[in-house]
């Protein structure tokens, strides 16, 4: 597994600062191997320099985002180099439980790593950030910064430490980029106090032209206010009176048509009279044509049995005879 040393180093050199590159072949006892490599023997309980742990400044961020996608958020612990009895552990465990383990870890740092630029590439494409929102996108490309560097470095190979003057060349260059971390962040925050004031100035300037042209539209409203209740005045006394006087036509129209209708059932009665007479005339008419026929009837009727009666008188006449 490869090991790097936390922050400290300057990639814009071949070779980071306070580090060594292991070559291949390299034995740390060999004194041929290193021109300055001193011979120090430790006692029997003795053990290698403690490796210091990264700054506060990059430690992981607890992101809510990351919870809901199902990522284990842990701090970003650099691998630092294993103690003796580790390393005696570690050679009794099985190479099929140093592997899963290896895989599990390099598998979670890359999720963490992908994590991480999800949420700066999400927060970079904000239109507006505010304060919180700056600091923490200047932590995690601070973090993510030195993720990638680590990376970097442990695709190149191991690096182990050499000895004490390497290790506080190494602490003193991280405190340094510690400093110019924290210069740098004082610097934004006077920066963003700059820019919060210059942008209160600017809203109480927009606010006070967005004040006046309200005011300058409030007095053309008023105007036209004022100038649409003179026409609607007018428009309403004009239409009064013109139903005023369509009023007065509708009663004149109406009392026209009540007299053409009392006039019209005048004429109509009349003529009913007329027709009620003329059919009781022929009615009248009728009847004595029937009563003359009927009389008329009756007359040879009576003729009739009168001849009968004549006949029969007379051929009784005859009989008797």
């Amino acid at each position: 597994m490869n090991r790097v040393l936390p922050p400290g180093l300057d990639l814009r050199d071949q070779n980071p600062l306070g580090y060594q590159v292991v070559k291949d072949g390299y034995r740390p006892n060999d004194s041929l191997s290193h021109p300055n490599y001193q011979n120090i023997n430790y006692g029997a309980e003795s053990q290698p320099p403690p490796i210091p742990q990264p700054p506060s400044e990059y430690d992981s961020i607890d992101n809510p985002a990351l919870r809901v996608q199902g990522f284990q958020v842990k701090p970003a612990v650099p691998p630092s180099k294993p103690k003796l009895k580790d390393r005696l552990d570690l050679n009794t465990r099985s190479a099929w439980d140093r592997d899963a383990k290896e895989k599990a870890q390099e598998e979670e740092q890359e999720e963490l790593f992908r994590a991480r630029e999800q949420e700066i590439a999400e927060l970079e494409a904000r239109p507006f950030l505010n304060p919180s929102d700056q600091d923490r996108l200047k932590k995690l490309k601070t973090e993510h910064e030195f993720q990638r560097r680590v990376r970097e470095i442990a695709e190149k190979g191991d690096y182990d430490y050499e000895d004490d003057d390497e290790m506080a060349e190494r602490i003193y260059t991280r405190e340094r980029i510690i400093q110019t971390l924290k210069e740098d962040l004082e610097k934004s925050r006077s920066r963003l106090q700059d820019f919060e004031l210059a942008q209160q100035r600017a809203d109480v300037d927009r606010e006070s032209e967005r004040l006046k042209s309200l005011e300058r539209r409030l007095e053309m409203h008023e105007k036209d206010r004022e100038e649409q209740r003179l026409r609607m005045q007018k428009k309403q006394e004009r239409r009064a009176k013109e139903h005023q006087e369509q009023l007065k036509l509708q009663r004149e129209t109406r009392e026209r048509q009540r007299q053409n209708y009392e006039e019209q059932k005048r004429l109509l009665q009349k003529e009913e009279e007329k027709i009620n007479q003329r059919r009781e005339e022929e009615l009248n008419k009728k009847r004595q044509f029937e009563r003359e026929r009927r009389q008329e009837i009756q007359d040879k009727q009576d003729a009739e049995e009168k001849r009968i009666r004549a006949e029969i008188r007379r051929e009784e006449e005859e009989y008797l005879q």
